[in-house]
This record gives C-alpha cells, structure tokens and sequence, in this order.
C-alpha cells in the first residue's frame, strides 16, 4: 500500500474482460481493400484523389492516408478527428460507421469518391446523394475487393459538400 492505494490483481476469462480485451479479438472485418484496377479507373476518369482517410499501410490506394491503427507510412489516426477541407478523397468506410463518416464529408465540405453498399433505405443515403455529382453501381457478384466477395452491390459515389 502507497499513499493509502491499495491495487489488487484479479484474473478473469477474456471472453468476460470484453472492453479491455476488445482489440485481441478484432479481427479486421471491415478492412476490406478496393482493387488497384477500380481504384485506378476512377483516379483516372474522376479527377486524381489526395488522401485515403480509410485505409492502413496494407491496402492504401494515394500516398497520403489515414488509418485507423498506428501504421507505418499514415499521415495520422482516426481521419474523423481532423477537417478533410480542401482535399479530394478517397473513402471506402468500414460499414458500421459510414453514417458518421457521410456527416463528417459534409461538415469538412470535402469533395472526392465514397464507396459505400447500395442501401437506400439508411439514414445516411439521401444526405450523401444529395451531394452526388456522378456515381457507379456496382452488382453483387462483381470482383471489386483486392480479396473476398461483397455480399452487397456497392455504389462508387462522386459526391461535392464544398459550398
């Protein structure tokens, strides 16, 4: 005991320790990696991207990125931190959190292309729609991911918050 602390240790099974066990079990499910050959289709045809704000050291498609771990070559972590202003970005958002990342775009007042699942019935959809400019669905059964199948239609969405 110091300074009247007293700290006791106690085991218990990690499927009971969730919160402080919870990155052991990730197990990467939404990093999911567009290919090289879309990816390049649409840097070419819808203007050169800046930075990838979804991305890790493995699956990064612009030289600038941010991922979502400490990673080898990422111009930071946590790209929902910073204001994506004033650059054109790449953005395929692991699907539980494209609500926040829709809302981010728009308050950041960023432009680039948002590869999301075609879902329309989602609160996020008509918000990013709105900001379309052009867009590309892809159907289901279509080889897009660098490994694995989509079990969606994905939708590539050039989209514009800039005011």
């Amino acid at each position: 005991m110091l300074a009247g602390v007293e700290i006791r240790a106690k085991w218990i099974p990690g499927v009971e320790n969730v919160t402080a066990d919870w990155l052991s079990r990730w197990g990467g499910e939404d990093e999911a990696s567009i290919s090289f050959s879309w990816f390049n289709f649409f840097n070419d045809h819808w203007d050169p991207f800046t930075v990838d704000y979804m991305a890790s050291a493995e699956n990064a498609k612009v030289a600038r990125f941010f991922s979502r771990f400490s990673s080898l070559g990422a111009e930071g972590v946590e790209a929902l931190g910073v204001s994506w202003k004033g650059e054109r970005a790449w953005v395929f958002p692991p699907f539980a959190i494209i609500g926040k990342v829709v809302s981010h775009a728009r308050r950041s007042e960023v432009e680039g292309v948002m590869i999301v699942p075609f879902w329309e019935a989602q609160p996020w959809w008509p918000v990013l729609m709105e900001a379309a400019r052009a867009w590309f669905v892809v159907p289901k059964g279509v080889r897009v991911l660098e490994e694995g199948e989509c079990r969606w239609s994905l939708i590539f969405v050039n989209f514009s918050f800039r005011v």
